[in-house]
């Protein structure tokens, strides 16, 4: 299943007062053939509207503005993750000022990131117990889906992959009893002995 996703923003065209920043806007798709999620050609998202890739930004005008690091790494491949950067209030003369010079304007050091959702395991119904009395196990299937499909194990976690066999109990097992000999019947092989001797 493919969708429009914002992968990134630029930073606003101006440093105070009324201006706009481009979203970089992608199609996304998870590809079975390569085994991971990426970029598609946006004929795949063609029945789904494309966001608009600008938008308006403002900000009060004062002597001082957020210069900022670059992004760092996002912390998940999927499913929702983080990634930061430093910031610096400086004016337009590249001096650096007081935090409190640039309180202004919103301070943007966190953002989310890579928030496709990720591949997860799922399972089938548990069969029947293995044995018919005592202790037995019985099986399900597990299997790694993503967006419907089904997909190869080794894109699941494998930490979080769900036991596919569990002990169960059934009833017990009717087995035999063996109770003391009668006392009748010790005479009798007694006899027998002695007739013998």
């Amino acid at each position: 299943m493919s969708r429009w996703h914002i992968a990134r923003k630029s930073e606003c065209t101006v440093q105070c007062g009324l201006g706009y920043q481009m979203l970089e806007i992608s199609c996304t798709k998870y590809n079975k053939l390569e085994g991971k999620i990426e970029k598609f050609d946006d004929r795949y998202c063609s029945s789904i509207p494309k966001p608009s890739s600008r938008e308006k930004c403002s900000s009060e005008c004062h002597s001082g503005g957020w210069r900022y690091s670059a992004w760092t790494e996002c912390s998940k491949s999927c499913g929702g993750g983080t990634k930061r950067r430093r910031a610096v209030c400086m004016n337009t003369f590249n001096d650096v000022l007081e935090d409190s010079k640039c309180s202004q304007r919103e301070k943007v050091t966190v953002q989310r990131c890579n928030e496709l959702s990720c591949p997860q395991w799922r399972t089938g119904d548990w069969s029947e117990c293995l044995v018919t009395c005592g202790k037995g196990h019985k099986h399900r299937q597990i299997w790694c889906q993503f967006g419907g499909e089904r997909i190869s194990d080794r894109l699941c976690n494998p930490d979080t992959k769900p036991d596919s066999m569990q002990a169960c109990q059934q009833q017990e097992c009717a087995a035999w009893q063996v109770g003391p000999w009668g006392q009748e019947l010790e005479i009798l092989s007694l006899d027998c002995i002695r007739t013998m001797i």
